[in-house]
């Protein structure tokens, strides 16, 4: 049995779920926009998505580095994973007073996920720690943009092998 291919965040995230220019005053603020917004996209019920969050947030932070976050959760009952993007108008406080976020990706996986979960994890992370794409998501105008933008950038630094499938996912 061959492995299961990567799946890409572009692949996942729909236009729905790309939300820009969110005020943000708190960490649960915007888990609770995110999970509104994915209930909305016809995903889990909010109040799943955010004590799913939140609950994860408590093991450790998912602030990576430059202003950045990836909160990330297993739910129960999801069938398939969930991708969302948000940019906030300002960056607000995420963690203690000096760690402040403005960009986030999300990732919510299905409680019995494998390992595929981490791997997309993996290239969220490279995308939001790029300072140039960065730079291109709080100059981007609208939704289609910001898919446009997170497609390029993973047709334009990902190896060949992973965008055409070849790479072994597990």
């Amino acid at each position: 049995m061959s492995a299961p291919r990567l799946i890409l965040p572009s692949q996942l995230l729909v236009e729905s779920l790309v939300l820009l220019d969110v005020a943000a005053e708190s960490k649960k603020r915007v888990f609770e926009e995110i999970s509104l917004a994915v209930e909305n996209a016809d995903g889990p019920n909010r109040g799943k998505v955010f004590s799913s969050l939140l609950d994860r947030e408590r093991l450790g932070s998912t602030m990576i580095q430059r202003g950045v976050a990836i909160p990330h959760a297993k739910v129960d009952d999801l069938a398939a994973p969930i991708v969302a993007y948000l940019r906030a108008k300002e960056p607000f406080q995420y963690d203690g007073p000096e760690d402040r976020v403005k960009h986030l990706f999300v990732l919510l996986a299905p409680d019995k996920a494998s390992d595929i979960h981490l791997k997309i994890l993996s290239i969220m992370s490279r995308i939001l720690s790029d300072g140039v794409f960065i730079e291109a998501a709080d100059a981007c105008a609208d939704r289609r943009g910001m898919l446009r933008l997170i497609a390029d950038w993973e047709r334009r630094s990902l190896p060949p092998n992973i965008l055409d499938g070849s790479a072994a996912a597990g």
